[in-house]
């Protein structure tokens, strides 16, 4: 009756460590700006159109390099990424520059249309004085396919945050989200 006892009290135990060890693999993902909620990437994922915006995806799938690199948006400094990351950024329609400066600087001036998606890969480029990168717009297939591989990070507010508040958040190695990136 004992043995049955401890047997049952050990196990019982067992289970809630287990329970306990498996919901903490899940809490968090280490990289160094937030991931958006599962559902919001889900929803990027399915590169649905809004009728009077422009979407643009910017994508980093690369394996090369964990390395923070910069994005901007109309010269307002808005997310760094790192390997198997996307942000995507619903724009009004019109002349928008995406740019990167780590290194080297890199930018891409795109006009865009309402109802209309674009994708731009931003490849990591090394040497071995120095690290950069190298923004190209790549066609759909191309852009979704590397998407796909990648996890959607949050973006700042446009407009709200200053070089020396993105420069205290990189110290923490987070970007808050303030704004859901899907709508901007």
């Amino acid at each position: 009756m004992l043995v049955q006892t401890r047997s049952k009290l050990f196990i019982s135990w067992l289970v809630v460590f287990m329970f306990a060890a498996s919901s903490l693999g899940c809490a968090s993902y280490g990289g160094p700006e937030p991931l958006s909620a599962h559902k919001e990437e889900i929803a990027a994922k399915m590169f649905k159109l809004k009728e009077n915006k422009a979407s643009i995806y910017v994508y980093r799938n690369g394996l090369n390099s964990d390395i923070r690199m910069p994005i901007s948006l109309n010269g307002k400094l808005i997310a760094k990424t790192t390997s198997k990351t996307f942000l995507k950024l619903t724009v009004e329609p019109g002349f928008h520059e995406i740019s990167s400066e780590e290194g080297n600087f890199s930018s891409i001036a795109l006009k865009t249309q309402a109802g209309e998606n674009y994708y731009v890969f931003q490849e990591i480029i090394t040497d071995d004085d120095s690290i950069g990168a190298n923004l190209q717009v790549v066609d759909e297939f191309e852009g979704q396919r590397g998407v796909q591989e990648c996890r959607l990070i949050a973006t700042s507010q446009l407009g709200q945050v200053d070089q020396d508040q993105m420069d205290q958040m990189d110290q923490l190695g987070r970007v808050e989200q303030q704004v859901d990136p899907l709508d901007y």
